[in-house]
Protein backbone atom coordinates (compact mmCIF):
# COMPACT_ATOMS: atom_id res chain seq x y z
CA UNK A 1 0.00 0.00 0.00
CA UNK A 2 3.03 2.48 0.70
CA UNK A 3 5.35 1.16 -1.95
CA UNK A 4 2.10 2.21 -4.31
CA UNK A 5 1.39 5.00 -2.77
CA UNK A 6 5.13 6.05 -2.90
CA UNK A 7 5.20 5.81 -6.81
CA UNK A 8 2.54 8.01 -6.92
CA UNK A 9 -0.51 5.87 -7.20
CA UNK A 10 -4.17 7.40 -5.60
CA UNK A 11 -6.30 6.24 -2.96
CA UNK A 12 -8.83 4.87 -5.16
CA UNK A 13 -6.21 3.05 -7.40
CA UNK A 14 -4.62 1.75 -4.66
CA UNK A 15 -7.56 0.69 -2.98
CA UNK A 16 -8.49 -0.90 -6.62
CA UNK A 17 -5.82 -3.44 -6.59
CA UNK A 18 -5.49 -4.06 -3.43
CA UNK A 19 -9.28 -4.68 -3.36
CA UNK A 20 -9.92 -2.72 -0.03
CA UNK A 21 -11.68 0.39 -0.01
CA UNK A 22 -10.28 3.57 -0.21
CA UNK A 23 -10.86 4.84 3.23
CA UNK A 24 -8.21 2.20 4.35
CA UNK A 25 -5.66 3.48 2.34
CA UNK A 26 -6.26 7.15 3.59
CA UNK A 27 -5.85 5.91 7.22
CA UNK A 28 -2.66 3.51 6.26
CA UNK A 29 -0.82 6.77 4.37
CA UNK A 30 -2.00 9.21 6.90
CA UNK A 31 -0.34 6.15 9.85
CA UNK A 32 2.87 6.05 7.80
CA UNK A 33 3.18 10.00 7.07
CA UNK A 34 2.91 10.50 10.74
CA UNK A 35 5.10 8.16 12.56
CA UNK A 36 7.11 6.46 9.57
CA UNK A 37 7.69 2.69 9.47
CA UNK A 38 6.97 2.02 13.24
CA UNK A 39 3.28 3.49 12.36
CA UNK A 40 2.89 -0.08 10.52
CA UNK A 41 3.51 -2.04 13.14
CA UNK A 42 0.21 -4.15 15.19
CA UNK A 43 -0.56 -2.05 17.68
CA UNK A 44 -1.75 -3.34 21.21
CA UNK A 45 -5.24 -5.05 21.59
CA UNK A 46 -7.59 -4.68 23.95
CA UNK A 47 -8.58 -7.85 25.63
CA UNK A 48 -7.31 -11.24 27.07
CA UNK A 49 -4.59 -12.39 24.14
CA UNK A 50 -4.56 -16.05 23.51
CA UNK A 51 -2.90 -18.42 25.83
CA UNK A 52 -2.32 -21.29 23.70
CA UNK A 53 0.85 -23.52 24.78
CA UNK A 54 2.96 -25.90 22.64
CA UNK A 55 1.96 -28.87 24.05
CA UNK A 56 -1.89 -28.20 23.28
CA UNK A 57 -0.92 -27.66 19.99
CA UNK A 58 1.04 -30.84 19.54
CA UNK A 59 -1.66 -32.53 20.93
CA UNK A 60 -3.97 -31.05 19.00
CA UNK A 61 -2.19 -31.51 15.75
CA UNK A 62 -1.40 -35.31 17.01
CA UNK A 63 -5.14 -36.40 17.68
CA UNK A 64 -6.10 -34.80 14.18
CA UNK A 65 -3.74 -36.44 12.54
CA UNK A 66 -5.03 -39.61 13.72
CA UNK A 67 -7.94 -42.42 13.40
CA UNK A 68 -10.24 -40.71 15.25
CA UNK A 69 -11.44 -42.48 18.50
CA UNK A 70 -14.00 -45.81 18.07
CA UNK A 71 -17.58 -45.70 16.43
CA UNK A 72 -16.22 -42.10 14.69
CA UNK A 73 -15.62 -42.12 11.06
CA UNK A 74 -13.82 -38.33 11.53
CA UNK A 75 -12.95 -35.72 13.83
CA UNK A 76 -15.01 -32.66 13.91
CA UNK A 77 -13.81 -29.36 16.01
CA UNK A 78 -15.91 -30.40 18.76
CA UNK A 79 -15.57 -34.42 18.94
CA UNK A 80 -11.71 -32.97 19.05
CA UNK A 81 -12.31 -30.61 21.67
CA UNK A 82 -14.38 -32.88 23.93
CA UNK A 83 -11.71 -35.86 23.28
CA UNK A 84 -8.78 -33.32 24.12
CA UNK A 85 -10.60 -31.72 26.97
CA UNK A 86 -10.05 -28.05 25.22
CA UNK A 87 -12.52 -25.32 24.02
CA UNK A 88 -13.45 -25.65 20.74
CA UNK A 89 -12.46 -22.45 19.52
CA UNK A 90 -9.16 -22.78 20.88
CA UNK A 91 -9.23 -26.69 18.64
CA UNK A 92 -10.43 -24.16 16.11
CA UNK A 93 -7.61 -21.96 15.88
CA UNK A 94 -5.00 -24.69 16.06
CA UNK A 95 -6.17 -25.92 13.26
CA UNK A 96 -6.68 -23.32 10.88
CA UNK A 97 -2.99 -22.09 12.04
CA UNK A 98 -1.82 -24.94 10.74
CA UNK A 99 -4.43 -25.74 7.57
CA UNK A 100 -5.95 -29.02 9.22
CA UNK A 101 -8.78 -30.21 7.53
CA UNK A 102 -9.98 -33.38 9.46
CA UNK A 103 -13.46 -32.91 8.63
CA UNK A 104 -12.26 -33.60 5.16
CA UNK A 105 -10.38 -37.20 5.99
CA UNK A 106 -12.12 -40.27 4.27
CA UNK A 107 -12.39 -43.08 6.54
CA UNK A 108 -14.96 -45.54 7.41
CA UNK A 109 -15.94 -47.06 10.31
CA UNK A 110 -17.82 -50.55 10.91
CA UNK A 111 -21.47 -50.36 11.44
CA UNK A 112 -23.29 -52.84 13.73
CA UNK A 113 -25.88 -53.03 10.82
CA UNK A 114 -23.82 -53.50 8.14
CA UNK A 115 -21.90 -56.03 10.24
CA UNK A 116 -25.32 -58.02 10.53
CA UNK A 117 -25.67 -57.87 6.72
CA UNK A 118 -22.21 -58.95 5.65
CA UNK A 119 -22.76 -61.92 8.14
CA UNK A 120 -25.48 -63.11 6.84
CA UNK A 121 -24.46 -62.38 2.81
CA UNK A 122 -21.90 -64.37 3.77
CA UNK A 123 -23.37 -67.27 4.88
CA UNK A 124 -25.68 -67.12 2.01
CA UNK A 125 -22.54 -67.40 -0.38
CA UNK A 126 -21.21 -70.05 2.02
CA UNK A 127 -17.98 -68.59 2.60
CA UNK A 128 -16.06 -71.29 4.53
CA UNK A 129 -15.15 -70.48 8.38
CA UNK A 130 -11.73 -69.78 7.56
CA UNK A 131 -12.39 -66.88 5.31
CA UNK A 132 -13.04 -63.40 6.96
CA UNK A 133 -13.91 -59.76 6.15
CA UNK A 134 -10.56 -57.64 5.79
CA UNK A 135 -12.21 -54.60 4.50
CA UNK A 136 -15.09 -52.99 3.67
CA UNK A 137 -15.36 -49.61 1.75
CA UNK A 138 -19.25 -47.79 0.37
CA UNK A 139 -19.43 -46.16 -2.86
CA UNK A 140 -22.35 -45.02 -3.78
CA UNK A 141 -24.90 -47.39 -3.23
CA UNK A 142 -21.90 -50.11 -4.07
CA UNK A 143 -19.91 -52.13 -0.89
CA UNK A 144 -17.05 -54.03 -1.46
CA UNK A 145 -15.93 -56.60 0.78
CA UNK A 146 -12.18 -57.74 0.93
CA UNK A 147 -12.27 -61.54 2.01
CA UNK A 148 -9.07 -63.13 3.22
CA UNK A 149 -7.88 -66.19 4.41
CA UNK A 150 -6.48 -66.49 7.92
Amino acid sequence: MILLAAAGHSNADIARRLRCQAHVVGKWRQRFSQSGLSALADRVRSGRPVTMTERETKRVVMAACRQPRKGLSRWSVRTLAQHLDLPPARVQRILQAHDLHPHRLRTFTFSSTLLFLLRDALSALDIPAAKFVSGVETFKELVFVSIAAW
